[in-house]
């Protein structure tokens, strides 16, 4: 197998390949050199040139107005696959959750930390239903999300026309009117009858689907997609909506 090939497999595909080579061959080295030597155009060599410099397999230099490149010790290419099975590792919760699913089964999904806890709520943005109906405290979400994020994410919501049900802690209220009741928010909102002082997970019920949100102390979500689970919720959340105070 030549050395091409095996660099290909561990994501250094087609060009970068030549480049990475060519760098290797010629020490120092200028944009120019480089295209010349992996015989590909100059204004592809500067795309491929600052994927390695991402990757760590190459630095820079400057020596005056020219630019030249130099390549990192061939260790540096063990980074890739450590960062390939970095990816692996995050990726395998979801992917366990979905293995060997049966029509019968819930498929369930987990999530852990923000970005993964925001991946939650892209997902509501894409339902078929335009419909959410949920439990929760705007200062939970403010903490698990960001405020920046969920205000550009209720922004979004509202333009693609999605009602919003919504029961929430009114002592954990921000004065903040796109967050509020009103046709214009597409959004009816009411407040649980008690006030709950102790940190809560926020529930979305949304197609035929459970999205659970911890507050950030446990930084954790999932995702249950069950039609009978979600009809069960929607009809608690009934009760509840029906009990609750509209200020």
């Amino acid at each position: 197998m030549e050395i091409k090939q095996k660099l290909e497999e561990i994501g250094l595909v087609g060009k970068k390949a030549d480049v990475y080579l060519a760098i290797l061959q010629l020490g120092k080295a200028t944009v120019v050199q480089i295209a010349k030597k992996a015989q590909i155009k100059r204004p592809t060599s500067y795309d491929i040139l600052e994927d390695l410099l991402a990757k760590n397999l190459i630095s820079q230099s400057f020596s005056g107005k020219k630019r030249y490149f130099a390549a990192e010790p061939p260790e540096a290419l063990k980074s890739l696959v450590k960062k390939q099975e970095e990816k692996i590792d995050q990726l395998l919760p979801e992917l366990t959750s979905l293995y060997n699913i049966t029509p019968h089964k819930p498929k369930i999904r987990y999530f852990e930390g923000r970005e993964g806890l925001r991946q939650i709520y892209e997902e509501i943005l894409k339902m078929q239903t335009k419909e959410q109906f949920y439990f929760g405290s705007i200062k939970e979400m403010i903490d698990v999300l960001g405020q920046d994020y969920l205000a550009n994410w209720v922004k979004r919501r509202i333009k693609a026309g999605i009602v919003s049900h919504a029961i929430r802690i009114k002592s954990k209220e921000f004065p903040i009117k796109e967050w509020g009741a009103g046709k214009e928010y597409f959004r009816d909102l009411r407040f649980f009858p008690i006030d709950i002082k102790e940190d809560i997970t926020n529930l979305i019920i949304f197609d035929n689907k459970v999205a659970i949100v911890s507050a950030l102390a446990e930084s954790y979500g999932m995702i249950i997609e069950s039609k009978e689970l979600s009809t069960t919720l929607k009809y608690i959340w009934r009760i509840v909506w029906h009990a609750s105070k509209i200020k």
